[in-house]
């Protein structure tokens, strides 16, 4: 998503919010008789929604000045909405529903709460630390020591004397994760009241008496718990949530918020960035119902606000553009580190005592390669494991690092001798390459050995089966090729280099991960769906070259079998096909094939997901990221191709004329 779309949604929205803005500061929100449709009918005035408000903007300010990003009027709604709340603030510090000045303080009189109180303390602290100060912050000690269920957490709800009824003494998840969520504002962690959220992730429990969704009690969650240990349980419970269903843009803003703040920004999908975009232009904002109001008549009521859905939506889309800068500048630092530099010295040092004709060929090899992923996987996979990892040794990392170096080396060699056009000189340096690998896998022993056997095998097996039913000879164009490729063809692009998951299998049979427990299958099944993904890309790209050699491919394959015209029986003929075959790749076939890619892109990026004992997912997410971008360019190659396609017969026709 550009950043100039996000920047004038959010200057959009804020214009919007600052309309919505009262003389005195606050904002108003509307009740409905149900949560969906949502149909407003009375119009309150409450500290509830100014302050969440207050909350979003000070968000939207932050990231802002980090960009360098003007948003005329911003502070302006931002002073009058603290200016308001300021007065609404207790002798004790603490703040109710109502305004103090309301109708409902009088007709439906509330005590006031904890849920208020550290929405309109965190929205007062994020906006000016020094509005709250030393007295308001040890005024809300105070209540939280008299309002503790339990020594640490969680508290209890209501400010209430010890004669009142029990039913105003409940103990609440997204209350105790709104207090959470401003004491981490001060840098106050409360041990006991994160592992009491946790027991209610754990049990799949995303329920509260105030708040009526999953979504809405996630976005809580997320805003305090941020990217511990159960963070993927909320993502899951999220995606459930949504899963079959259209959300509008309140309930995706609250979404893409509660994925950013987990740590899984990568799993935005762009379709939700464009609906919070398109609304913005149109200025269609509209109440959704984020929390209960006061029953009428025994049945429960729920508020919502336009201004709130605004301030939702651009937060979102503000966090989302700062964590991806984040993560742009991480994959930046992983893939351009000077791993690859230090590697390729390792493999020189160790030809020294080759006989001078292999050194030579050996160390030019070496020399070609430029790839910085092929030695990076053991690093990112380490970082991946986040605590998990801090014992690899670097010498062991090292190791796998040189070994997946040597195997890309050997594998491409050998790759180009399968294809027909080897050059028989590096063929003996393929053979060292491969020496050294299986040296390097048979040093750690066991089961790293194990693996390594059996994913060479595999590619070998693939190999086998590419030979046998992927090559055309001059005389067998028609017999071969209009075929869907089977199952087998499409498991064949990733075994052919799935002996790339190898450095990550071995780092989790170090850190004590059975061969046979679910980890490394779930490992397994990332690195499938990427490399199916990625191969799918290269074919994309050496489509043309890989048939004028008689070489079917999975996207040659789908070209010749959606041809048009009755196919030459020689191949020598075919060639003369390539023009037309051209167009139709870029008018259709590539399209498809993109959308095959992201597909399995997508089910790469839920295989990772799934991997629990990754603390840290953006290493792997990268990988998927760089090969994203190489399926836009792609597209964007397309553009421009059927644009000079379109000029280029456009003046055929004009000549013929």
């Amino acid at each position: 998503m550009p950043e100039d779309g996000i920047f004038a949604a959010i200057k959009a929205a804020i214009r919007f919010i600052a309309q919505n803005q009262k003389s005195g500061g606050g904002f108003e929100s509307v009740s409905s008789a149900s949560a969906e449709p949502f149909s407003g009918g009375t119009i309150y005035l409450t500290n509830f929604f100014t302050a969440n408000i207050l909350i979003c903007l000070n968000s939207i300010a932050d990231i802002g000045r980090q960009f360098e990003w003007n948003f005329p009027g911003l502070k302006q709604v931002c002073h009058d909405a603290a200016d308001f709340l300021l007065k609404q603030r207790s002798s004790r510090w603490s703040f109710n529903y109502w305004a103090r000045e309301s109708f409902e303080t009088k007709t439906l009189p509330y005590p006031d709460d904890l849920d208020d109180t550290s929405l309109a303390l965190a929205a007062l602290y994020g906006f000016d630390p020094a509005l709250v100060g030393g007295s308001g912050l040890a005024s809300f000690v105070k209540i939280l020591t008299c309002l503790e269920a339990h020594s640490g957490g969680p508290y209890r709800t209501w400010l209430v004397e010890p004669g009142f009824p029990d039913e105003w003494r409940d103990v609440d998840l997204v209350v105790n994760s709104n207090i959470g969520y401003f004491l981490s504002l001060l840098g106050v962690r409360l041990p006991e009241l994160r592992a009491w959220i946790e027991r209610f992730i754990s049990e799949g429990r995303f329920d509260s008496v105030y708040y009526p969704g999953t979504l809405q009690v996630a976005y809580a969650l997320a805003r305090f718990y941020g990217r511990g240990k159960r963070a993927r349980d909320v993502v899951r419970a999220i995606v459930a949530e949504r899963e079959g269903r259209i959300s509008n843009p309140f309930e995706t803003a609250l979404a893409v918020s509660s994925f950013v703040e987990l740590g899984f920004a990568d799993n935005v999908a762009l379709c939700d960035l464009r609906v919070l975009v398109k609304t913005a232009c149109k200025n269609n904002w509209k109440p959704h119902a984020f929390c209960t109001d006061p029953a009428k008549n025994g049945k429960r009521y729920y508020a919502g606000s336009a201004a709130l859905t605004a301030a939702f939506a651009m937060e979102a889309l503000a966090k989302y553009y700062s964590a991806r800068q984040s993560i742009r500048s991480s994959d930046k630092n992983i893939f351009e580190h000077d791993v690859l530099d230090a590697t390729k010295k390792i493999a020189q040092t160790r030809c020294d005592g080759l006989p001078q004709d292999l050194k030579r060929i050996v160390l030019r090899q070496i020399r070609l390669i430029t790839d910085r992923e092929i030695v990076m996987l053991p690093y990112a996979i380490k970082q991946a494991l986040g605590r998990r990892g801090e014992n690899l040794l670097p010498q062991f990392l090292e190791s796998l690092a040189l070994a997946n170096l040597y195997g890309w080396m050997a594998y491409t060699i050998y790759d180009d001798f399968l294809d027909g056009a080897g050059d028989p000189v590096s063929l003996s340096a393929a053979n060292y390459f491969l020496r050294e690998l299986t040296l390097l896998y048979a040093m750690n022993g066991g089961s790293s050995l194990r693996f390594y056997r059996d994913l060479v095998n595999l590619a070998d097996d693939a190999d086998i089966w590419e030979q046998l039913h992927c090559r055309i000879t001059p005389e067998q164009v028609n017999s071969i090729c209009p075929t869907d490729l089977s199952h087998r063809a499409i498991s064949n692009l990733a075994d052919r280099s799935l002996a790339h998951a190898l450095p990550a299998i071995s780092i989790l049979l170090t850190c004590g991960f059975p061969e046979d427990g679910p980890e490394i299958n779930q490992v397994l099944s990332f690195f499938r769906h990427y490399l199916v993904a990625r191969q799918l890309h290269d074919d994309a790209r050496d489509w043309r070259e890989d048939l004028l050699h008689g070489r079917l491919n999975s996207v040659n394959a789908r070209l010749l079998r959606r041809y048009p015209i009755s196919l030459p029986h020689r191949m020598s003929d075919v060639r003369k096909e390539i023009p037309d075959l051209e167009k139709l790749f870029w008018r259709s076939e590539i399209i498809a094939v993109a959308a095959d890619i992201r597909s399995y892109l997508a089910l790469a990026r839920m295989a990772l997901v799934s991997i629990d004992i990754f603390e840290n997912q953006e290493p792997l997410m990268a990988l998927l990221d760089r090969l994203e971008r190489g399926v836009q360019e792609v597209l964007d190659e397309r553009a421009l191709a059927c644009g000079f396609l379109a000029r280029y017969e456009g003046n055929k026709n004009e000549e013929a004329r």
